[in-house]
């Protein structure tokens, strides 16, 4: 939910953001869309009743902007929600525990495991390793490590702050972060380095053109990141996944179009078994016929009325 720019309450709800309006009269919370009976407010503490957990004030703003996702996880995924020694709120869900830092990342959390949007639905027999490009903070590539089936993950993120919250979600599943191997620079046709615009509020649509401009400017820094070629980062993991079935996750915000390229020129299309691609603002034709090309089917969808959409290929005979 959109916030505005608010004052505190007469409650005392330091840091959070409040508004008396009609639907919030006798509902501190209304603004947020939680109902007065969910949730309980004392001694610098909310109680929120549906997620069993009590956070300070200072610490809940995105468990409040993201809090439909949130109460989703509990009902729907089994999560628990529980805060840590630094009163950061923490989420485990299936197999795999999170920071949340945002509330995009309950939304990351819901799609990826609530809706399935990255779920291998393919038969095979043999050990699956993922290449993630665009890692964001780690949610899919954990989400995939903690399968029993999964071997091993390959994860490229480019921004640093982004690449940094990843680590503390790997240093919070000491069961199976050896799997990782995550890695802070971006993928691109060559080398290259450049310095953008950059928010951690919706750190997920954070591209080469930098922060979009939605969002405030209080948020937004500059950061510099680094990029390496494509071809030889899957050069270098084609000798360790030869015996694996290879799936290859890639949101990365526009780079989807130079990076396809970039390996259908250098014979390495093929390496992956699978795709799960989200196109951006760009016709996806290009990328679905080169897959094609390389012996993959193909099926390509729009987001209802967005310029985006998800690509799903599996080569045939995998």
């Amino acid at each position: 939910m959109a916030l505005k720019d608010l004052i505190n309450s007469a409650a005392g709800l330091a840091g959070l953001k409040i508004s008396r309006t009609v639907s919030s009269l006798g509902n501190k919370l209304g603004v947020y869309g939680i109902a007065k009976q969910d949730y309980e407010i004392s001694g610098g503490n909310i109680t929120f009743h549906k997620l069993k957990v009590t956070i300070p004030y200072n610490k809940a703003l995105p468990v409040l902007e993201g809090y439909e996702n949130a109460v989703n996880l509990v009902t729907q995924g089994g999560a628990s929600f529980f805060t840590d020694a630094e009163n950061n709120v923490n989420v485990r869900v299936a197999q795999a525990q999170f920071v949340i830092n945002d509330q995009e990342e309950l939304y990351i959390l819901s799609e990826v495991f609530l809706e399935g949007s990255y779920n291998l639905l393919a038969a095979t027999n043999k050990k699956i390793a993922l290449i993630d490009i665009g890692m964001n903070v780690g949610i899919t590539s954990l989400f995939y490590a903690s399968k029993p089936e999964v071997e091993k993950t390959f994860s490229f993120e480019p921004f640093l702050p982004t690449f940094n919250m990843a680590l503390n979600n790997i240093k919070r599943n000491p069961s199976f972060s050896h799997k990782l191997n995550p890695n802070n620079f971006g993928l691109a046709k060559e080398n290259g380095s450049m310095t953008i615009s950059y928010s951690t509020k919706q750190k997920g649509r954070m591209g080469f053109g930098g922060a979009p401009s939605s969002i405030t400017d209080k948020y937004v820094t500059q950061q510099e990141i680094f990029l390496k070629p494509v071809a030889d980062e899957f050069a270098k993991i084609k000798p360790q996944v030869q015996d694996n079935f290879v799936v290859c996750k890639m949101d990365c915000e526009g780079a989807e179009y130079e990076i396809i390229d970039a390996l259908h020129s250098a014979g390495l299309l093929s390496l992956p078994d699978m795709y799960f691609i989200e196109w951006h603002v760009k016709s996806p034709d290009d990328i679905i016929a080169k897959l094609v090309q390389c012996n993959f089917n193909v099926i390509g969808t729009t987001f209802k009325g967005k310029p985006f959409g998800m690509i799903y290929a599996i080569k045939k005979g995998a």
